[in-house]
């Protein structure tokens, strides 16, 4: 799936909730992604305290619940983006391009966004 498709047929899903304003969908969304970001980090934690192996092939179950809190935390940028009308794929190139630089200047370790 690409990013155009996927906003699209997320936003159609977003338009059959309850209306909002930006600004409460804006607090909505960013808290949702808060929300979900640390039931990754939950899943992560648990791993590297011996719960269980994220990379145990027989532990599909896991890997599962891992992917669907991933595309939680997915829908949330996704929705914030529309608040914004930013279109996912221009951030993804975004993304790429500043680790890129990051590489190419070798500032991939350090404090900040912008070295």
């Amino acid at each position: 799936m690409n990013f155009k498709l996927y906003q699209d047929e997320l936003y159609i899903i977003a338009d059959q909730y309850p209306s909002l304003k930006d600004e409460e969908k804006l607090a909505i969304y960013g808290l949702g992604l808060t929300e979900e970001a640390g039931e990754v980090s939950g899943i992560i934690k648990r791993h590297y305290r011996g719960d269980y192996s994220l990379t145990d092939p027989a532990n599909t179950d896991l890997r599962h619940k891992l992917a669907l809190e991933l595309g939680d935390t997915l829908a949330y940028i996704t929705l914030i983006c529309r608040v914004f009308n930013i279109d996912l794929s221009v951030i993804a190139d975004f993304n790429l391009q500043k680790l890129s630089q990051r590489i190419e200047n070798q500032t991939q370790l350090g404090r900040g966004s912008s070295r």
